[in-house]
């Protein structure tokens, strides 16, 4: 598991910067930060200016007023906003820690499965080339007399079952490159 303390290999690094949903999670801390800001200021004040002409002339003048209005309800209500973004700012940055740290031990676990597979690949062409090495010197035995055909087909079904499992491990090892492209942010490049 990494510690969040050492130093991230190029891998891990380029996982991080490079996933999609990692960075779809920052641009939600973002977005929490500033309902966590918006959440603190109060709306603003409405001001009012009156200005009334009579109706009647003989009872006399106009009349001009103002008048400045704050909710209270959001005043009181501050507070809550206040509790509710911080805790929707953690939230995220809780989530947004939780895909990294599963994102780089996916990659740290994918990497010698990788390395594994091309050591498994190479150990099936070694096989095979004794096989064809065996199946070779049985060919010369029989075309002596010395052998018979049986232990050639024997060989060859040795064969056989090598190549199948050479393609299984070819099989495997394309799908955890195939997966480490993705997590690593280049899945369309070619999995060579």
């Amino acid at each position: 598991m990494w510690d969040g303390r050492e130093l991230l290999k190029v891998e891990q690094a380029m996982a991080l910067r490079n996933n999609r949903e990692i960075r779809a999670q920052v641009e939600q801390i973002v977005a929490s930060r500033a309902n966590f800001v918006q959440a603190g200021l109060l709306p603003n004040l409405v001001v009012g200016l009156t200005l009334r002409f009579p109706f009647d002339p003989v009872s006399g003048g106009s009349f001009i007023g103002a008048q400045v209005a704050q909710l209270f309800s959001a005043v009181w209500l501050s507070e809550g906003k206040d509790k509710a973004a911080d805790t929707g700012l953690n939230q995220s940055v809780l989530d947004i820690s939780d895909k990294a740290l599963g994102l780089v031990t996916e990659v740290k676990a994918t990497q010698p499965r990788i390395a594994f597979g091309q050591s498994a690949l190479a150990l099936g062409d070694e096989k095979l080339a004794t096989i064809q090495k065996s199946i070779d010197s049985l060919d010369a035995r029989v075309r002596g007399g010395e052998g018979t055909p049986l232990d050639v087909n024997r060989a060859k079904q040795q064969q056989a079952k090598a190549q199948a499992a050479r393609a299984v491990v070819l099989r495997d090892l394309a799908k955890k490159r195939r997966r480490m492209l993705e997590l690593v942010g280049f899945a369309s490049e070619g999995a060579e």
